[in-house]
């Protein structure tokens, strides 16, 4: 009980500081209140297998949501903004735990939407080495959907699938299937789908040191860097499959010297003068402003290395500036590490000396390529 005092007066001042600063935002803006609320590790953290068991933990979700609402309602500018709230763990798949959660009371007139998420079929979607969709799958699916379509969306409460996605596998052309059916039995539902995306695109095969035990959190889509998609054919089973028309899916390449458009014949030496160290034991590479007075978007610095490294820092000499080559687009090449740059750190490298820093660099030669 002394937990649950501190945490309403928490959500409230939280949510009262959120909608204040929201507050003139229009109502495509929605707020969640809770993420995932659930009994932290406790042996039922994710699931329970009773209805009565997990009703006393919803009752208190509820109350805490109630709190969320009052507060944010009560900031002028938020009395009839759209609000997801979840049940328990935020669990879509489960019908047992969904019945065990009420819907907190709303002074706006059907402006609460219920948030789920569902990586269904679990043992498809998650941990587990089953990488095939078959007529089980589809049956989970159907189950899932119809109960939140009975249960909501035809009793005109709207419901958002705030995190779904199959984790990848090798197993692109199931992972299609899978897209089609999720999507179709959402939209015949009602419900949008928003993709759970970690930026873990690859395979890896193995739960700790099991090989063929997928750890199941491999669902990168979008490659951030480049904005262009991973699976773009997975991508567009999913819009067919809504009905979107009219887009494009750039589709991500991983990157070679040839494919960024690395001309070593185009490139020019720049001047770097070794500093010595700098006060957290790393190299110190300073160069010059006057290389790159014609830098531009897509211009690309190469910096060889004496050993491999695939992340170096650069910063001016106040150390205000402080930009992380994993932050850009790269290119791991060997010894060499290629940087493409945008607009703003064209634009800062014209205008400032940049040193190269890091721990035990051994920077033998850099590049740039306007």
């Amino acid at each position: 009980s002394d937990d649950q005092t501190k945490s309403k007066k928490y959500l409230q001042s939280v949510w009262t500081q959120i909608a204040t600063n929201f507050k003139d935002y229009g109502n495509k803006l929605i707020f969640e209140v809770l993420n995932e609320p659930r009994r932290k590790d406790e042996s039922n953290e994710w699931d329970f297998s009773s209805t009565s068991d997990c009703k006393p933990y919803c009752d208190i979700i509820t109350s805490y949501e109630h709190v969320c609402i009052n507060a944010i309602r009560a900031v002028q500018g938020n009395e009839a903004r759209y609000i997801m709230v979840p049940g328990y763990a935020g669990s879509g798949a489960s019908s047992t735990m969904l019945k065990a959660y009420t819907l907190p009371e709303d002074t706006a007139k059907d402006k609460l939407l219920l948030s789920v998420h569902a990586y269904s079929p679990f043992n498809f979607a998650m941990s587990n080495p089953d990488s095939t969709f078959d007529s089980d799958d589809e049956a989970a699916l159907t189950s899932l959907f119809s109960f939140l379509k009975t249960n909501y969306t035809d009793k005109a409460i709207g419901v958002v699938m705030g995190e779904a996605s199959a984790s990848n596998k090798g197993n692109d052309d199931e992972r299609i299937k899978w897209a089609k059916d999720y999507f179709a039995k959402a939209k015949e539902s009602g419900i949008p789908v928003v993709l759970w995306d970690n930026m873990v695109e690859t395979v890896d095969g193995y739960e700790g040191d099991n090989k063929n035990e997928y750890n199941g959190e491999h669902h990168g889509w979008l490659h951030r860097k480049s904005g262009k998609w991973f699976f773009p054919e997975i991508i567009k089973a999913m819009m067919d499959t809504v009905g979107i028309t009219d887009y494009s899916i750039p589709e991500y390449v991983i990157p070679t010297p040839e494919n960024i458009g690395w001309d070593e014949s185009k490139a020019k030496n720049v001047q770097v003068t070794n500093m010595g160290e700098a006060n957290w034991d790393g190299a110190f590479n300073k160069m010059s402003k006057e290389s790159f007075v014609n830098a531009k978007n897509g211009s690309i610095l190469k910096i060889s290395f004496g050993t491999p490294t695939n992340s170096c820092e650069f910063v001016d000499s106040s150390w205000d500036y402080r930009f992380n080559s994993s932050s850009a687009e790269t290119l791991v090449d060997g010894n060499d590490l290629y940087i493409i740059l945008s607009n703003a750190e064209a634009s800062k490298w014209k205008t400032t000396d940049i040193s190269i820093v890091g721990g035990n660099l051994n920077v033998t030669a850099v590049k740039f390529q306007e």
